[in-house]
This record gives structure tokens, C-alpha cells and sequence, in this order.
């Protein structure tokens, strides 16, 4: 294959596009990023010893934000599980598979505590089986999102 003089003149001036495009972009993204990676912009309540104060303690400081949610499903459902918060109507039999990683789950009761059994079958037998404890409800109208554990941080004005 012959290159001529025109094509490899194309192939210079293309290369010097590519080379300018990529080394000099765009200077403020780079300053942006710069701001985004500052240690001093870094919330408090990423860190890993931060635990949720419940929405009593948020309420202090934001207590208009506070009585807006509150009203809201979210608002109401969010707090330990037990009976009385809990909008789940499940069954002795309600059971829910997981497909993609082959388990089921059992949501009951034990005496006022939520709990789910997660177990996995072959050939009709058990193979595996835990329970866990459900300590806090999320969420909000027929399907709450029940979770184990609570590390939840939303003010972001309080770092």
C-alpha cells in the first residue's frame, strides 16, 4: 500500500486534532473536579463512624422540612419495625424468589418483630437458610423496602 504526500499530511493534521482535543480540553472541568475532590468539601456524614440520629434529632435544626415530610408516606413509614408501623400484609405462606440468585424469601412475624428467612431449595430440599431481624421499615404506601440496618444520613447543611 503507497501513501501520498496528501494522505500523510491528513494523517498528521488529524493526529494533531486528536492530541489538541484530548491535552486541552476544557480547563474549568478540571478545576471543577479539583473542587470536588477537596478534602475540606468532604461531608462529615460520609465518614464511617457516622449513625443516624432519627429524624427528632434532624428536626432541631429543620423543623419546616421536618413537618413537611412527615406527612408523606415515606415520612410515616420510616422507623423501627414492628406491627404497628408496618403496612406489610403477608401471610404464613407469602414466599418471594429471586431468579438471578436463586432464593427465596419468607417475611413473618415473631411475636413483634420482623424477620425474614432467606433459604435457597434443590430438588425440594433445603440447602440453605438464615433469618435475619428487620430493624427499621422504609418506605412508603403498599410495598415498603424493609432493611437490616440503618445507616442512613440526610442533612446535607449539618455536615
Amino acid at each position: 500500500m503507497k501513501f501520498s504526500t496528501r494522505n500523510i499530511l491528513s494523517l498528521i493534521l488529524f493526529s494533531v486534532v486528536i492530541l489538541t482535543i484530548v491535552y486541552c480540553g476544557d480547563s474549568s472541568q478540571k478545576e471543577t473536579i479539583k473542587e470536588n475532590t477537596n478534602p475540606d468539601n468532604v461531608y462529615l456524614n460520609h465518614s464511617d463512624s457516622a449513625k443516624y440520629v432519627g429524624m427528632s434529632q434532624c428536626k432541631l435544626c429543620h423543623q419546616d422540612i421536618y413537618n413537611s415530610y412527615i406527612q408523606t408516606g415515606m415520612g410515616k413509614s420510616f422507623e423501627h419495625a414492628s406491627k404497628a408501623k408496618s403496612s406489610a400484609k403477608f401471610s404464613e405462606h407469602t414466599v418471594i424468589y429471586d431468579k438471578f440468585q436463586d432464593f427465596y424469601y419468607h417475611p413473618f412475624w415473631d411475636k413483634d418483630s420482623m424477620k425474614i428467612m432467606e433459604f435457597r431449595l434443590k430438588g425440594g430440599d433445603t440447602i440453605y437458610k438464615r433469618i435475619e431481624k428487620v430493624d427499621y421499615i422504609i418506605g412508603s404506601a403498599i410495598i415498603p423496602i424493609h432493611t437490616f440496618t440503618a445507616q442512613m444520613v440526610i442533612c446535607t447543611k449539618c455536615q
